[in-house]
C-alpha cells in the first residue's frame, strides 16, 4: 500500500509472519516454520526485501517463537520464547546477535518500540526521553533498563533496588488488566476489582512505591456462610443470592416450598377469597424448584406442592380434628389427627386444625417422628404453628393447607455466577401459621445429612462453630 493508503500490492508470497517492519528502503519480516516433532521448537527466519519485494534475503534464523519484533536505527530488535530476553542484530551485519540485559529473566513484552531524543514515533513511548528500547505498559512507557529483574532462589523476583513490585493476589478479587506476579515498575497504579456480591475493604486503587504496594485491600462476601469457599453451606430462610466461587462450582442444593394456609371460616378475607392463601415456591435460579402447598378451601384440603417429593395434601373438613400436609410427605397418615410422615431433610409436619383443641393429650403421644431429618414437628400446644419447613397450616371450619414440595439436586454452576435464591413464604390468609420454605446450598464434601441427627444445622454453623 502506498503512503496515502490508496493501493495495496502483494510484494512477497508464501511467508508465515506475524510481524512486518520498514526501515529506510527495506521491509523486514519473519517466516516461521513449524516443527514436525512435538519436542522440537519452531524456527523463525528473519527476512528482508526492498519495498517492491525484490532482492528477498534470509538474514539469519532464530529458534523459538518470536513474541515481538521491530527495526530501527541500524538494528533489528526482538524477543522470543527461547531466550525470554531482548536481543538485537545490526542491519548492516545480520547474524551477529547481541543480548540486551539478562536472558530468561524478563517478563515477555507484547510489543517493542525504538526511541531516541531525535526521532519520536507516534506511540506511548514517544513521550518518554530514553535511548534504546522502550516497553509500553498499562501505566505508561518504561525504558529498557527499568524492567530488568534478578534471579533469587531460582525464581523471578522484581528488582527492589529499582522499586519494582509484583502484582498482588487479591482475596476474592482481581487486579484489572493484570495477573498475579506480573512485574510492574515503581509508581505503577493498579485498580482492584472484587468478585460479584463482595465488598472491598479499602480503596480500589493501589500504587507501587519503592517496591511495596500501598494498602492492598481484600474483598469480603456480602452474606455469611458456614465454612469457607472450599467446604461449607448456606441456609436461606429468606430470598437472596448465591455466588459460585471459581474453586468450587459444583454444589448440592435443597429446596422446600412454603406451606399452604388453612381455611378460616371466621375470617372475612378468607371467605371473600373462597380459599386460604397458597404457599410460595422456592427455587435456585432456573436450576431447581419446589412448589408451595395450596391453601385449604371451605370443604377441601389444599393440595401438596410439587417437587422431587410431593408435599402432603391438607385434610378435608369433616367437623373433626384434621392436619395440614407435611412437606415432602412420603407416606400419608391413615389417622386424620396425625400429620403424614417425611424422610426428606428439613421437611416440617403439618399443623393442626381448630377442632383438635380437645385432643391435645392424645396428640402429644402421636406426633413424634412425622417431620423429616432436621425438620420440625408442628407445635401441638399451639395450633397456629405448623412444622418447619413447608408444613401446611390447620384450618378452622374448613380444609387445611397442603405441604410444600421437596427437591434436591447436584448442580455445576458457571464460575462467578450470581444465582438468585427464592424462598417461598407460607400461604396467607390462614387460620394457623403455615411454615415458610427454605433453601440450603452445600459445597465441597459437606453434607448436612451427616449432622442433622445430633445438631441444629439450620441455626448453628455445624461443624464450623468455634
Amino acid at each position: 500500500m502506498d503512503s496515502n493508503g490508496n493501493q495495496s500490492q502483494c510484494i512477497v508470497r508464501q511467508v508465515n509472519s506475524k510481524f512486518v517492519a520498514r526501515s529506510e528502503n527495506y521491509v523486514y519480516f519473519l517466516n516461521t516454520t513449524r516443527s514436525d516433532s512435538w519436542y522440537d521448537e519452531e524456527q523463525t527466519a528473519v527476512m528482508r526485501s526492498d519495498l517492491n519485494g525484490d532482492n528477498l534475503t534470509e538474514l539469519f534464523s532464530l529458534i523459538g517463537e518470536v513474541t515481538s519484533f521491530t527495526v530501527g536505527h541500524d538494528f533489528i530488535y526482538w524477543t522470543n520464547s527461547s531466550t525470554r530476553g531482548i536481543q538485537r542484530s545490526r542491519t548492516s551485519a545480520p547474524g551477529t546477535i547481541t543480548n540486551l540485559g539478562p536472558q530468561n529473566e524478563l517478563f515477555l513484552p507484547s510489543d517493542l518500540h525504538i526511541n531516541n531524543l531525535v526521532e519520536r514515533k507516534e506511540s506511548s513511548c514517544a513521550l518518554l526521553s530514553c535511548d534504546g528500547i522502550c516497553l509500553p505498559t498499562p501505566s505508561g512507557p518504561v525504558c529498557e533498563e527499568q524492567v530488568i529483574t534478578r534471579r533469587i532462589w531460582d525464581k523471578v523476583d522484581p528488582d527492589l533496588n529499582a522499586g519494582h513490585c509484583k502484582i498482588p493476589d487479591i482475596v476474592n478479587g482481581d487486579v484489572l488488566d493484570n495477573s498475579p506476579d506480573h512485574v510492574v515498575p515503581n509508581g505503577y497504579r493498579a485498580t482492584v476489582t472484587c468478585y460479584p456480591l463482595h465488598t472491598i475493604s479499602s480503596s480500589h486503587v493501589i500504587t507501587c512505591i519503592n517496591g511495596h504496594w500501598t494498602d492492598v485491600p481484600f474483598c469480603k462476601l456480602d452474606y455469611d456462610i458456614c465454612g469457607d469457599s472450599l467446604r461449607g453451606y448456606k441456609v436461606y430462610r429468606h430470598s437472596g443470592h448465591f455466588f459460585a466461587y471459581p474453586e468450587r462450582t459444583k454444589v448440592e442444593v435443597i429446596c422446600v416450598g412454603g406451606g399452604g394456609g388453612g381455611y378460616d371460616v371466621t375470617d372475612n378475607v378468607t371467605r371473600k377469597l373462597g380459599k386460604a392463601g397458597d404457599g410460595g415456591s422456592s427455587s435456585v435460579g432456573g436450576y431447581l424448584f419446589a412448589h408451595g402447598g395450596k391453601g385449604g378451601q371451605p370443604a377441601e384440603g389444599g393440595l401438596g406442592g410439587h417437587g422431587h417429593s410431593k408435599g402432603g395434601d391438607g385434610s378435608d373438613w369433616t367437623g373433626s380434628c384434621g392436619t395440614g400436609g407435611t412437606a415432602g410427605q412420603l407416606t400419608p397418615s391413615s389417622n386424620p389427627m396425625i400429620p403424614g410422615r417425611s424422610y426428606d431433610l428439613f421437611c416440617g409436619s403439618g399443623g393442626y386444625s381448630a377442632e383438635c383443641r380437645d385432643r391435645m393429650e392424645r396428640l402429644e403421644a402421636l406426633i413424634d417422628g412425622t417431620a423429616g431429618p432436621g425438620g420440625r414437628e408442628s407445635n401441638f400446644r399451639n395450633l397456629s404453628v405448623a412444622g418447619e419447613f413447608g408444613g401446611g397450616a390447620g384450618g378452622n371450619g374448613g380444609g387445611s393447607g397442603g405441604g410444600g414440595g421437596f427437591s434436591r439436586l447436584s448442580i455445576t454452576l458457571p464460575a462467578q455466577e450470581v444465582v438468585k435464591i427464592t424462598v417461598g413464604a407460607g400461604g396467607e390468609p390462614s387460620f394457623g401459621r403455615p411454615s415458610p420454605g427454605v433453601v440450603v446450598v452445600m459445597w465441597g464434601d459437606f453434607r448436612a445429612d451427616d449432622y442433622v441427627k445430633d445438631h441444629d444445622v439450620i441455626n448453628t454453623c455445624v461443624p464450623f462453630s468455634p
